[in-house]
């Protein structure tokens, strides 16, 4: 989705009064008239890289985790079968509509005992944890395991970015709501 010119403007400028806005980066300021176009042409030509770092800094889209919650959806009925083996079909149902083989789940969280018997029962079972919250943590960490390098790399930058977010803190012309866009 690409952002309106109003949203852009929201994020590289500070109201400062009437008509009157104040660049987040360089703090210069500018009238705007009855659209964004002049507010625009300041980024464009004093940060001609703004748009490539306002993409690097944007989150990336991440994989998404398929959850699901049977037994809370309302098209669930009290008649309903919710013996294991409908468990188990819903399941499956599910990875097989996200086009996702049994061995793409590393490992299930369950609380129903009988459900829990019946998947560990089927061959090639996936390793059931149960619903402990100690051995969810052990089954992360046996799943984590040979990866410290990468966690180390994805904390690194973490780092760095909270380092470069207090440099700009440390500023004493920052606006409250320049202070709120860097915790965003």
């Amino acid at each position: 989705m690409v952002p309106t010119s109003s949203q852009i403007c929201t994020i590289l400028f500070t109201p400062v009064e009437d008509n009157m806005f104040t660049c987040t980066t360089c703090a210069k300021t500018y009238k705007k008239g009855n659209g964004y176009t002049n507010l625009l042409n300041h980024p464009r030509r004093t940060h001609i890289d703004y748009e490539q770092d306002a993409q690097e800094a944007a989150p990336k889209p991440a994989e998404p985790t398929v959850l699901f919650t049977p037994l809370h959806s309302p098209g669930v009925e009290p008649e309903e079968d919710l013996s294991a083996q409908s468990q188990f079909d819903l399941i499956a149902d599910t990875m097989s509509r996200y086009n996702k083989p049994w061995e793409a789940t590393k490992f299930m969280v369950g609380d129903n005992c009988s459900v829990n018997q019946y998947i560990g029962s089927k061959e090639g079972a996936t390793p059931l944890i149960g619903c402990a919250s100690h051995r969810f943590n052990l089954a992360v960490k046996d799943f984590l395991k040979g990866k410290d390098e990468l966690i180390t790399t994805v904390l690194l930058k973490d780092v760095a970015a909270f380092e470069a977010t207090t440099k700009v803190l440390q500023k004493s012309s920052l606006t409250m709501s320049a202070v709120r866009r860097l915790g965003d």
